[in-house]
């Protein structure tokens, strides 16, 4: 049977995978432009750099032409006539992948003109290739030493602009590196905490279930403190009712000690009588013998009368006796009824309490873990503002996230 939590925490988990897998998309569209941003700043430079060493390299055959037409055995034209290595020579030397690199130079300073730049466009190569055989060769050497000089500088500036590639090829490779490396630990320290906060979300399950747990024990123990309560209240009516028992029953008591005592002196009046008789008897004795006989019968019968009299007294004074014992046994039973009845009452009531302090402990126990379940949340909220910080730091450093 699915419960509440496990509900609520299975739609909680299509909320984060969704989230994640949202969150994955949007890293994965900013890396594809950023890259597509990348090769094409690259292949903007790429096309800038082969312009200037086609352009060097250009200015270079004209001027080692212009060389060669005017001062072909030259001993300087030989420096003059090492060509200029390619811009992939510097980039085959190189074992990154252009590809992945980003060529953001810094721009050169514009080197000012020489005089040679000067002479060289005063006299154009025009002239210089068709001037006359029978001209001074002298007049032109300071020439051909500042076009040298402008070979030797060029060669220069082509092979420091070669090791500024290499020099911005190795920097793009380092920074590829710390980019992956950071974006590693980026991603495991967001795998760390979704972990963190998958388990947290657990916890809050499990806690959420030991609550309900708790709570339904709360709900029995509570039945089970009105079906006590009941109890207890149906031993008070038996108490009650064996209470007027026992008032009625003291009532009779009363009532038959009345009645023994009405007997006792009912009797107590016949032995007076009979007493009285004896001496009227024995009175008449002394005055007539005669009547003798007749008194000794008299005698006799009063004699059976006596005996029947002490017997019907002894008969009622057994069957008082036995009615004394019996009320006597029916009222320590009584008593020990009470006695009993008041012990499962007292015995009812410590289980009651017993229960009520389980009750409170279980209480006490949920507002911990109601406690618990709020510092959870509170180190997850705190573990998001991390990650937004490290992300605003990425992004602040230039660095895709």
């Amino acid at each position: 049977m699915s419960s509440p939590t496990s509900d609520a925490s299975s739609s909680r988990d299509t909320l984060d995978s969704a989230r994640e897998q949202s969150t994955k998309d949007r890293r994965r569209e900013r890396n594809r432009l950023a890259a597509q941003k990348h090769r094409l700043r690259r292949n903007e430079r790429m096309s800038q750099l082969e312009q200037q060493v086609l352009a060097l390299q250009q200015e270079k055959s004209e001027l080692v032409a212009q060389l060669d037409g005017r001062a072909p055995s030259g001993p300087s034209l030989a420096a003059a006539a090492v060509a200029l290595p390619p811009p992939s020579s510097a980039v085959g030397g190189s074992s990154l992948d252009p590809d992945d690199l980003d060529l953001d130079l810094p721009h050169r300073a514009k080197r000012p003109r020489t005089s040679a730049d000067r002479d060289f466009h005063h006299y154009p190569p025009s002239s210089i290739r068709h001037s006359h055989v029978h001209d001074d060769p002298q007049q032109y050497e300071g020439t051909i030493r500042r076009m040298e000089e402008r070979i030797r500088e060029l060669e220069r500036l082509n092979d420091d602009l070669n090791g500024d590639l290499s020099d911005a090829l190795d920097d793009n490779a380092r920074l590829k590196h710390d980019l992956h490396h950071t974006t590693h630990h980026a991603d495991a320290h967001a795998r760390r905490l979704s972990d963190a906060l998958h388990s947290t979300e657990a916890e809050r399950a499990r806690l959420l279930r030991d609550i309900s747990d708790l709570r339904q024990s709360l709900e029995a123990e509570a039945a089970s403190a009105r079906t006590l309560r009941d109890a207890n209240t149906h031993l008070r009516e038996s108490i009650e009712a064996a209470e007027i028992t026992l008032d009625l029953q003291r009532v009779e008591n009363e009532r038959l000690r009345d009645r023994l005592a009405d007997e006792d002196g009912k009797a107590a009046r016949v032995n007076a009588r009979l007493e009285d008789e004896l001496i009227e008897t024995r009175h008449a004795l002394e005055d007539a013998q005669m009547d003798l006989r007749r008194l000794r019968n008299l005698l006799r019968e009063q004699e059976a009368l006596d005996a029947e009299a002490a017997e019907a007294r002894q008969r009622r004074k057994e069957r008082d006796d036995e009615e004394r014992r019996r009320l006597e046994d029916r009222e320590v039973a009584a008593n020990d009824t009470i006695v009993s009845l008041n012990m499962r009452l007292t015995q009812t009531e410590n289980l009651a309490q017993g229960r009520l302090k389980q009750l409170e402990a279980a209480e006490t126990h949920a507002e911990h873990a109601e406690s618990e379940l709020r510092e959870s949340e509170d180190r997850n909220a705190s573990l998001q503002e991390t990650l937004q910080k490290y992300r605003a730091l990425l992004s602040a450093n230039g660095i895709p996230v």
